[in-house]
């Protein structure tokens, strides 16, 4: 498969789609019984940047103040050493939640990149529940 510029967002969609585990969800226990249907997940190429991001994903104090909630989306590219390289936000939130967004993508270790291609255009979301919840452990 040839990966193009514009397959970062494909990819970026894909990433979005399997993140809403970060989202607030509720933190009861669910029944045993459904718990037993479920099938175990299949781990995929993602599972440790999800995990990173979860566990290192600081929610500002400035925005749980003002009971900031929502997703700040950012965009980068990959180099061939495995650095990022121009982060930006494509889509914002609130400015500390913005700032810290780009300070988690900043310090993801490069083993962590390697499901993206060098020089392709990245998109991901950095989620920050509402206050009072919690992101669930992962």
């Amino acid at each position: 498969m040839i990966f193009t510029k514009n397959a970062g967002l494909v990819l970026a969609l894909l990433l979005a789609a399997t993140v809403p585990s970060l989202a607030q969800t509720s933190t009861k226990a669910a029944p045993a019984k459904a718990q037993a249907a479920t099938p175990a997940r299949k781990a995929t190429p993602f599972d440790g940047l999800r995990k990173y991001m979860a566990e290192n994903t600081r929610y500002p104090e400035q925005a749980r103040a003002k009971g900031v909630a929502g997703t700040v989306h950012v965009r980068f590219e990959r180099n061939d050493a495995g650095q990022i390289i121009n982060p930006s936000i494509a889509k914002s939130l609130e400015p500390s939640c913005d700032a810290e967004a780009i300070r988690v993508i900043k310090t993801m270790p490069p083993h962590l990149l390697n499901v993206f291609p060098p020089g392709m255009s990245m998109l991901l979301p950095v989620v920050f529940p509402a206050p009072g919840t919690e992101a669930p452990k992962q």
